[in-house]
């Protein structure tokens, strides 16, 4: 089982320790996220790696694995998405670093203060969500495709109902 990770962490400090995590967090705090999700329950195995690159510019890399609960965009049905994101962003504190920044790096804004680590993380999932969620081709399982709510699921050897018929029953009363 892979342990906790920190609520917050300080990212320039990591980076010049030249520090690793690895670890799971729960999404239960990550609001934006569960916006998108049918169920908004999941852990995300996560792997992180704070450093100093050669031209001395701090980085956090990374990577996550989960799968979310999201809604089939064919049947309407949950399916369980396997989510997978990789990330590696640069820290800066200023405009003149990120003019600077390596087009390797994403920016990352560190203002030297402890930064909650489910917010980068909720970032990066929620880039690397599916643009449509659904079930493999064949695989949704739809019950009545094409229903009238007064007269039942249509049957496709019937010819199609004339739209006007019930003007014309209407009027044949008179």
């Amino acid at each position: 089982m892979l342990k906790r990770l920190p609520a917050f962490v300080e990212p320039v400090r990591y980076a010049e320790e030249g520090r690793s995590l690895i670890g799971e967090i729960n999404i239960a705090n990550m609001d934006r996220l569960k916006e998108y999700l049918s169920r908004p329950e999941a852990t995300v195995r996560v792997s992180l790696e704070f450093g100093v690159d050669a031209l001395k510019q701090k980085y956090l890399q990374g990577e996550c694995h989960t799968e979310l609960w999201m809604q089939c965009q064919r049947c309407l049905q949950d399916i369980l998405e396997p989510v997978h994101a990789q990330f590696c962003l640069g820290l800066v504190t200023n405009e003149e670093q990120v003019e600077l920044l390596s087009s390797v790096y994403d920016t990352l804004w560190d203002s030297h203060k402890p930064i909650k680590l489910s917010g980068i993380l909720e970032d990066e999932l929620i880039l690397a969500l599916p643009i449509v969620a659904h079930h493999p081709e064949g695989g949704c399982e739809l019950v009545n495709p094409v229903a009238d709510p007064q007269t039942g699921p249509v049957d496709e050897g019937d010819e199609k109902a004339n739209p006007f018929a019930v003007l014309k029953r209407l009027n044949s009363t008179e």
